[in-house]
């Protein structure tokens, strides 16, 4: 099961997701969460991306649409929902919004919290899913 909560930033969509988490860990149900902030491009293709594009402003930081790894979302999400045997796991990406003075990068993949099947619940959270 993927619940995806899409709202604008701010609204409290990252703080409903660490609850509901708790809820279904409560419950004994094994979930998983996610960010669409997971999965933006890495601070070296956001520069790339900057300097393809440089009449577009909206392209210059990351946030807006254009500046996430579509492909690497789907990918993960794909994996997740594939995550249904014991003893299985896989690690979860993360976005370091510190890095680089603020422009962030994506964490070192050693740093990943890592999830164990079955997985049950997937929560996806961002402000512009389904976009």
């Amino acid at each position: 099961l993927v619940i995806g909560v899409s709202a604008p930033q701010g609204s409290g969509k990252t703080t409903l997701v660490f609850a509901l988490d708790f809820f279904f860990r409560v419950a004994g149900r094994n979930s998983a969460t996610l960010s669409i902030d997971d999965f933006y491009l890495t601070a070296k293709e956001q520069n790339q991306l900057r300097d393809n594009n440089p009449e577009n402003a909206l392209l210059e930081f990351r946030g807006n649409a254009g500046s996430h790894d579509l492909q690497f979302s789907v990918d993960t999400l794909e994996s997740l929902i594939k995550l249904t045997k014991k003893d299985t796991k896989m690690k979860l990406p993360r976005y370091d919004k510190s890095a680089f003075g603020g422009r962030g990068d994506r964490a070192d993949p050693s740093t990943w919290p890592e999830v164990e099947g079955p997985l049950e619940v997937v929560l996806f959270e961002g402000w512009m899913l389904g976009f």
